[in-house]
């Protein structure tokens, strides 16, 4: 187990992700749209939720990752 900042394909696999979803949003590609057979967002309102709500699950997931190493290792130091 690496932690994110050190797995550098695994980054760079969730910025390709984030990329593609963004675009998918924002109707950057009408190729990639119609080939995942997505409709167009109501309104740039909702577009901008959906952003924030992916910036936010990555923020929660690395915090949850980082307080588990730490909870985790945490045990370990104590034992020695």
């Amino acid at each position: 187990m690496e932690d994110l900042s050190e797995n550098a394909k695994l980054k760079y696999l969730l910025l390709a992700n984030f990329l593609v979803l963004t675009c998918c949003i924002f109707n950057g590609s009408d190729e990639l749209r119609e080939t995942f057979e997505l409709v167009p967002y109501p309104n740039d309102e909702f577009k901008m939720t959906v952003i924030k709500m992916l910036i936010l699950d990555i923020v929660f997931c690395y915090t949850v990752e980082k307080s588990c190493k730490y909870f985790y290792l945490k045990t370990f130091q104590k034992n020695d």
